[in-house]
C-alpha cells in the first residue's frame, strides 16, 4: 500500500527540512555540513530548563566543524530537534562529501500556524477561514443555514503527523466556523497542549495537493521542563567531549590550569523551542567582536520571515519585522549572551532580554572598534576594519 503523499514528504530531504522549520519557528537555525562553527556550552546548558546541572557550563566558544545534521521530533511532544555531529577543531582530514543537490519532488510547502487561544479549547479547534480555504481537502462543505435540531455538515479531514502516522479529524461547519472535533480531545490531551497568548500553536502544512497531502505538527510556545533529563545527559556528554570543565575545577568562572580531555567527535541535541541556537558559524561570531559594545547603544533584532508560511498566518500572529531596544548591560567576560537588552513593547511576545551580539543589528555606531586580534578567530592579516556606519548588519 502506497504511503500518503504527506508521509512520503517526511522522507524527502528538501521537504523534510521545510516541515521541520515550520514547526521550529522563525529563530531556528540549522548549520550546513562542513561549516566551521563555534559550539557554545553555556548556550547548550540554557536549553536544560528546570534542571540542576551536574557541571558549571564553561562560557567559552569551542571551534568545531559540522559533520552531520539529522532532523527528528520528540516521540511524545512532537517538538522538533536536530542531532548535530561536531568534529573538534578544523574537522577530519577528509571531510564528508556534501550531499548532491536534491531535486524537488513536491510543490513548495504552505503552512498556517493556529495559536491556541481565543475560542478553541480541549473539545474543539476553531480553524480560521484562510487556513481552511488554502490547505484543507476535500473542498469545504457549502455554508448553508441548518434547520434547527439538524446536525451540522461534517466531513472527514485526513492528516499525517510529523511521525508519519495517519489521523482523521471530524471537520464541522458550525455557525459558519471551521471546527475540528473527534479525536481532537484525545490529541489535545496526549500532546499536553497549553492554551493562551504565547502558548502552543498547531501547524497545518500542505505538502502535496489532493487527499493525503496535509500534515499536522506543533510549535511549542514556551520552553519545556519535561526534556530536562534528556538534555542534561546530552549536555554533560558534549561538554566533557568539548573540553568544558566540571564544577570542581571552576572557581568563580575562572578556568584552572588542569588537564582537559577532548575527543575528536561529539553530538549535541538542539531543540529550537528551548532557546537560542548554540552552534553558530564562526564568521558571524568573529565579525561581531570587531565592535566595542557599550550600554546605551540602540539595536534591533530581525524577525526572519518564512515564505512558506501563509500571509494570513503571519498577519494574525502580529509579529513585527524587527524588535527594537537599548543595550543596558554588557558582559565582556563571557562569550554567550553578552548583551542585556531592554526591548520596546510589541504586540507579539518579545524575545529574551539576554541576546548574543551576532543576533542584533546596530542602529548607532559604536564608540570604538576592537583590535582584530581580539576576535576568537583572527581576521586576515591585512588588518582591515569596517568603516563607521549608521546601520551595520551583523545578524
Amino acid at each position: 500500500m502506497a504511503l500518503p503523499p504527506a508521509a512520503a514528504a517526511l522522507a524527502d530531504r528538501l521537504m523534510a527540512q521545510d516541515i521541520w522549520m515550520a514547526c521550529a519557528g522563525p529563530f531556528a537555525r540549522l548549520p550546513s555540513v562542513g561549516t566551521k562553527v563555534y559550539y557554545f556550552p553555556k548556550g547548550h546548558a540554557d536549553q536544560c530548563r528546570g534542571a540542576v546541572l551536574p557541571v558549571v557550563p564553561a562560557d567559552t566558544a569551542v571551534p568545531c566543524t559540522v559533520e552531520s545534521v539529522v532532523l527528528r521530533y520528540h516521540p511524545l511532544s512532537d517538538s522538533p530537534y536536530a542531532v548535530i555531529s561536531l568534529h573538534h577543531g578544523e574537522g577530519p582530514a577528509q571531510p564528508p562529501a556534501a550531499p548532491a543537490p536534491a531535486q524537488a519532488q513536491f510543490p513548495a510547502l504552505r503552512y498556517y500556524v493556529e495559536h491556541m487561544e481565543g475560542t478553541s479549547d480541549d473539545r474543539r479547534l476553531i480553524v480560521p477561514q484562510p487556513c481552511a480555504d488554502e490547505l484543507f481537502y476535500p473542498p469545504l462543505l457549502p455554508l448553508v443555514p441548518q434547520p434547527r435540531g439538524q446536525p451540522y455538515p461534517n466531513q472527514d479531514m485526513d492528516m499525517v503527523t510529523v511521525h508519519g502516522e495517519a489521523i482523521t479529524f471530524k471537520h464541522f461547519l458550525q455557525n459558519g466556523s471551521n471546527t475540528l472535533r473527534s479525536p481532537w480531545s484525545n490529541y489535545y490531551e496526549t500532546k499536553d497542549l497549553k492554551m493562551g497568548k504565547g502558548k502552543d500553536g498547531v501547524v497545518f502544512m500542505r505538502c502535496a495537493e489532493g487527499p493525503g497531502g496535509l500534515l499536522i505538527g506543533l510549535r511549542r510556545g514556551q520552553p519545556s521542563t519535561d526534556l530536562a533529563d534528556e538534555l542534561v545527559s546530552n549536555f554533560e556528554a558534549a561538554s566533557a567531549a568539548a573540553g568544558a570543565l566540571p564544577s570542581s575545577q571552576l572557581v568563580l568562572g575562572q578556568v584552572q590550569n588542569v588537564p582537559v580531555v577532548q575527543v575528536n567527535q561529539f553530538t549535541v541535541h538542539y531543540y529550537p523551542r528551548q532557546g537560542w541556537p548554540f552552534v553558530v558559524p564562526r564568521f558571524e561570531v568573529d565579525d561581531t567582536l570587531r565592535f566595542n559594545w557599550d550600554q546605551g547603544l540602540k539595536v534591533r533584532m530581525q524577525v526572519p520571515v518564512d515564505n512558506h508560511e501563509l500571509l494570513a498566518s503571519r498577519v494574525k500572529a502580529g509579529a513585527p519585522s524587527y524588535f527594537y531596544g537599548d543595550i543596558t548591560a554588557v558582559n565582556n567576560d563571557g562569550r554567550w549572551c553578552q548583551l542585556q537588552v531592554n526591548w520596546e513593547e510589541s504586540s507579539a511576545p518579545i524575545p529574551s532580554g539576554k541576546v548574543n551580539t551576532w543576533q542584533v543589528q546596530l542602529l548607532a555606531p559604536p564608540l570604538r572598534k576592537r583590535k582584530p586580534s581580539d576576535a576568537l578567530h583572527a581576521p586576515s592579516s591585512s588588518g582591515t576594519r569596517p568603516s563607521r556606519v549608521i546601520l551595520h548588519d551583523i545578524a
